[in-house]
């Protein structure tokens, strides 16, 4: 793996992550087609 292919997958997943803190934070609710049974909406 050269130095820029890592450099774009080390942003893939930071992107990912920062998607996710976001989600978490505004609790957003999964669709039922994604098997959302877990965590309803507020």
């Amino acid at each position: 793996m050269t130095e820029a292919m890592h450099g774009e997958l080390l942003a893939v997943i930071a992107m990912a992550a920062e998607t996710n803190r976001l989600a978490e934070a505004l609790r957003v609710p999964v669709d039922e087609a994604f098997g959302g049974g877990g965590r309803r909406a507020p």
